[in-house]
């Protein structure tokens, strides 16, 4: 994780960073993935307009941010979901296929 902050009178802030992040479900082809976020700040209470009500409010600052998150919460294997079983190739010039023993009444492709 890396995160750059600027602060500018101490008025005006901003906040930027960046987190890399893997989970296994995510599957083998993409394990790892990358979230950033930025955050401006504005400290309302140190402009000279809000210099009359130092009595009831001494700090005030607005703030948005931005940023993406990621989500271990999409159950485990969910990313495998879409993978079928195929014929694996015993030889490249016939037909013959090896298939895992529950896809033995599958038909297999002609292999070239």
């Amino acid at each position: 994780m890396g995160r750059i902050f600027y602060s500018f009178k101490d008025k005006y802030l901003i906040t930027a960073s960046v987190r890399r992040d893997g989970y296994s479900a995510f599957g083998q082809m993409n394990p790892r993935a990358t979230f950033p976020a930025v955050a401006l700040g504005w400290v309302f209470t140190s402009e000279k307009f809000m210099e009359a009500s130092g009595s009831w409010l001494n700090y005030g600052k607005l703030r948005f941010s931005w940023g993406q998150n990621g989500n271990r919460d999409i159950g485990q294997y969910d990313a495998l979901a879409s993978l079928t079983p195929d014929c694996i190739p015993i030889s490249t010039r016939t037909e013959m296929c090896m298939l895992p023993p529950r896809y033995t009444s599958t038909v297999c492709r002609t292999i070239h």
